[in-house]
């Protein structure tokens, strides 16, 4: 099977605070690496809804999850992520 990985840096690959996070594999994994890492670190999220889509702003990771929660990381907090949403209530209108 192929899947299209999203891979979002935190800054400019120049920069030696540049991170790269991504959503990989059947199950949309979690995970990222800082500069100069040798692998990826996976983020366990035990969460029941899986990882939607990544943005980056001014060095801090947001993830969006298929139930609205967002969650948010950086550098100094990194595999630990903070809640910055909560999620939609069920009945919220689509």
């Amino acid at each position: 099977m192929h899947y299209d990985v999203p891979v979002v840096l935190s800054s400019s690959l120049t920069s030696n605070e540049c991170m790269a996070m991504a959503i990989f594999g059947e199950f949309s994994k979690l995970a990222f690496c800082k500069y100069g890492d040798k692998k990826w670190t996976l983020i366990d999220a035990k969460r029941q809804y899986v990882e939607q889509d990544i943005i980056s702003h001014e060095g801090k990771f947001y993830v969006s999850y298929t139930d609205g929660e967002i969650w948010v990381g950086d550098h100094t907090s990194l595999p630990k992520m903070t809640r910055f949403a909560p999620s939609l209530p069920r009945n919220f209108p689509l």
